[in-house]
């Protein structure tokens, strides 16, 4: 069962304010016990992980999303998302404490466009993470089906803040079949911060490129 409430709202010109609360109440809701198992040695045969995920009885989840956009000036736009979510586990299970705290309770995207020149366009985007705990598992062998072995993993991943940069220019509107052809100079990354991707993994260091995109 859950409920949305959403308001959309235009403050001025084309800036558009929306705003959007969630209340959710899961049934049975799916979480890591791995903390807490009992059958993850090899003795448990037959049972070996078969812990390692539980159903939460009943699990309440509050959300809030605000998303703001649209044009400072003629030449200038804007964007701002605002994430932020709370998990509270109605149960006694231990996991139902550990596991959702784990979810990033605030995230925040960002971003400034600035048309330069009538083609030229400079592009700023920002993105902000609170601080999750990211479990992975991976099957290292399923040669015998009634036990399978896999590899766990649980890695912390910081909060973390990220910026992009890049110049946009229009080719051309159109050329016989081809329409919008852009060409972008862009930098993720900007100031090379550690963070980690949705699987755990080390994400992408400083990073230099260049898009062409075009329609046809």
């Amino acid at each position: 069962m859950g409920y949305d409430l959403v308001l959309n709202r235009r403050l001025w010109g084309d800036v558009v304010l929306m705003l959007d609360y969630s209340f959710y109440k899961i049934k049975d809701y799916i979480a890591s016990n791995s903390q807490y198992a009992r059958y993850s040695g090899s003795s448990a045969g037959n049972l070996r992980y078969s812990d390692y995920k539980i159903n939460l009885d009943e699990v309440y989840r509050q959300g809030l999303e605000i998303n703001l956009a649209g044009h400072l000036s003629k030449d200038l736009s804007f964007y701002l998302t605002y994430a932020w979510q709370d998990f509270e586990n109605q149960g006694h299970e231990p996991a139902g404490t550990t596991e959702l705290d784990d979810r990033a309770r605030n995230r925040v995207t960002a971003g400034l466009r600035y048309h330069l020149l009538t083609r030229t366009a400079l592009k700023l985007d920002y993105a902000f993470q609170d601080k999750k705990t990211i479990e992975e598992s991976e099957l290292i062998d399923d040669s015998d089906p009634d036990n399978p072995i896999y590899s766990w993993r649980r890695h912390d991943n910081p909060a973390y803040h990220s910026f992009n940069l890049g110049v946009e220019q229009t080719l051309c509107k159109a050329w016989g079949p081809v329409q919008d052809a852009k060409i972008e100079f862009y930098i993720k990354n900007l100031f090379d911060e550690d963070y980690c991707d949705a699987r755990g993994y080390p994400a992408t260091d400083r990073t230099f490129g260049t898009t062409l995109s075009f329609r046809m």
